[in-house]
């Protein structure tokens, strides 16, 4: 083989070993993460069992929960998981064994959650809240090599607000600067929000470092983008699920998809575990 040819293959190998290599970079840099969200569960243990309600409950969220793969994706709830009731802590009893099965990497305290935060939730790793003294405000969370930082807020006015002593109001200005370092930092930013729907939407818009706002307390179930920002709820009771499939590359999103899963009774099977709790709470009903 003459040297012509030789210089030819081996343009074309270096060509090929270019296009390899901008391929294999290309996908280091751009990960896919699944983020999974809850909020406003209220409690509920499980819905009726009548024919025409296909909603499942706790127990069909879990085993949902217990199917997914925890290093590729984000699990995050925007509050009220407990139920409000002060005089129902033989309830919550059951709901904290619940929760200590739930996978959240991230859980905002919403006002129905105060009622068992100093003597539950007070300490747990993945606990956030900008409004309660002595609680971290916001959490890192590493995923496939992206860092998601996760703020966690609740509308101060709320009347329940009068009843508890370690409470304080958030300051959205300082927290807006703290975000904004965190994006200069590559971070996907997160905050689980707990207000009224109008103040929501003014909120999403007063943070703009926010890359993704959870809803809460509301009940919004939806999913909006705006200019590559996410605004998204899952609804209430324990009746839907939010999923948001994401592109991330460098700090920002790329892609960004998701729907809302319907957690049926029938589609999902229960799970035994929380089953347990739930015959054990509805014994003590029946007494």
């Amino acid at each position: 083989m003459n040297s012509l040819w030789l210089k030819i293959i081996s343009k074309k190998r270096s060509k090929l070993l270019c296009l390899f290599l901008f391929f294999v970079l290309s996908n280091l840099s751009a990960q896919k993460i699944k983020i999974i969200y809850s909020g406003c569960i209220n409690g509920v243990l499980e819905h009726c069992k009548c024919p025409n309600d296909f909603f499942g409950g706790l127990t069909n969220l879990d085993y949902i929960f217990q199917n997914e793969n925890k290093d590729s994706c984000l699990v995050i709830d925007s509050g009220d998981f407990f139920s409000l009731n002060k005089n129902d802590s033989w309830k919550n009893s059951f709901l904290k064994k619940i929760y200590n099965l739930m996978p959240f990497d991230a859980f905002n305290v919403g006002e129905q959650d105060l009622v068992v935060y100093e003597s539950f939730l007070k300490g747990k790793k993945n606990v956030i809240s900008n409004n309660i003294k002595g609680c971290k405000d916001h959490i890192l969370i590493e995923k496939r090599g992206v860092t998601f930082s996760i703020y966690g807020v609740i509308d101060y006015n709320f009347a329940i607000f009068d009843s508890y002593s370690f409470l304080k109001k958030s300051d959205f200005d300082s927290l807006n600067k703290r975000i904004k370092k965190d994006k200069e930092k590559g971070y996907i930013t997160i905050l689980l929000s707990h207000f009224s729907r109008n103040k929501e939407r003014k909120l999403f818009l007063k943070l703009e470092n926010i890359d993704l706002l959870i809803s809460g307390h509301s009940g919004f179930k939806g999913l909006e983008i705006f200019d590559g920002r996410v605004y998204a709820g899952a609804g209430d009771n324990c009746e839907y699920l939010g999923i948001l499939d994401l592109e991330v590359e460098n700090g920002s999103l790329k892609d960004i998809s998701g729907e809302h899963i319907m957690i049926h009774k029938d589609k999902f099977k229960r799970s035994s575990r929380v089953d347990l709790i739930i015959k054990e709470y509805d014994k003590g009903l029946n007494k």
